[in-house]
């Protein structure tokens, strides 16, 4: 290794290298094309790869360049040379170039939303389906969002006929902006479960989110006739009808009934304790409250929403704790 070399990687900084790492493999685990050579190309995560790192620390900025050898579909595949000599024959590897600094990309994810399979083609893939599911969740929950868009497009197209896993992905893609891609996602969804009223609540959801409020409406009633006494279903609609009708006494009506469906549901206390805070009536909301947080102590909305009724009552340093809480949970507090 010559002696600038050697320098520049002591100058590295090696959290910010570890870093770009982390985001190259997961491009290659999830299956991801990367720009090699200036084509495209995808390693799979099971193949067998070295690689060796370059890195350049300039103003303040980590640059990071990893040449891959890993093993090829069949012998004789052809690489460009680094030098820029002509491409030369290799056996049974490949071997290139490509710049890490741009592995993790932008948010959007520019796929189109028609180019999955419908859902009642081909054949169903039970287990690669719940495989790629498990991953999508795993890259989502880490802020990997293009490579959890792989996996739940694999989760698809293993098992075109899931409805949740369809329904689970529509959720992702909403939460990360493509709201054109979800709602095709939650279309696919009710063609295979059209009866499913967590599905419907989900659509619901969905467009009351996006402000279609009629939408909205029309779902939470679907879900509300397919099963009349889920409370599941009423929480959310009781919550909708004062929020966005400001309907109350329907509202009052649709919590206290999902209440008395299931005690311990927790949302239901919740959504009771909101309205109950916001018409003034803080003793009884005080009671539902902390019967939501004995019900939902690892639930971040919780949390968050006991926090803001202890903040608007004065309590700041308990307000405070639950506020970290629910920011530990994984919610966003202001």
């Amino acid at each position: 290794m010559s002696e600038e070399r050697g320098a520049l990687e002591l100058e590295a900084d090696r959290e910010a290298v570890a870093g770009k790492l982390r985001q190259l493999a997961d491009r290659i685990e999830s299956g991801e094309p990367l720009p090699i050579g200036g084509d495209e190309a995808a390693l799979s995560a099971t193949s067998p790869v070295g690689f060796t790192v370059r890195s350049r620390v300039s103003d303040g900025e980590t640059a990071v360049r990893v040449d891959l050898t890993w093993a090829a579909d069949r012998g004789g595949d052809r690489y460009a040379d680094e030098s820029g000599g002509p491409d030369r024959e290799r056996g049974g590897t490949r071997r290139g170039a490509v710049d890490a600094d741009g592995a993790d990309g932008p948010a959007d994810l520019a796929t189109p939303e028609d180019d999955l399979p419908a859902p009642e083609a081909g054949t169903r893939n039970e287990k690669k389906a719940a495989h790629e599911f498990d991953r999508a969740r795993h890259f989502a929950g880490k802020g990997k969002t293009r490579a959890a868009d792989s996996r739940f497009r694999q989760a698809v197209e293993a098992d075109p006929a899931d409805a949740e896993i369809r329904r689970r992905y529509a959720e992702f893609l909403l939460d990360v902006g493509e709201a054109r891609r979800a709602m095709a996602e939650f279309q696919g969804a009710l063609a295979i479960a059209p009866e499913d009223p967590v599905l419907r609540v989900a659509v619901a959801n969905a467009h009351w989110s996006l402000g279609n409020v009629e939408r909205a409406t029309e779902q939470f009633e679907r879900a509300l006739d397919l099963s009349p006494e889920d409370p599941d279903v009423l929480s959310v609609y009781g919550r909708f009808c004062w929020e966005e009708r400001g309907d109350v006494e329907t509202a009052v009506e649709h919590l206290q009934t999902a209440i008395d469906a299931d005690p311990d549901h927790a949302l239901a206390h919740l959504n009771f304790a909101v309205l109950l805070r916001e018409g003034g009536r803080d003793d009884r909301a005080e009671t539902h409250y902390e019967r939501a947080l004995e019900l939902g102590e690892g639930d971040a909305t919780v949390h968050a929403e006991y926090g803001h009724y202890l903040w608007a009552t004065g309590e700041v340093e308990e307000a405070a704790r639950h506020y970290a809480k629910a920011r530990e949970l994984g919610a966003e507090v202001g």
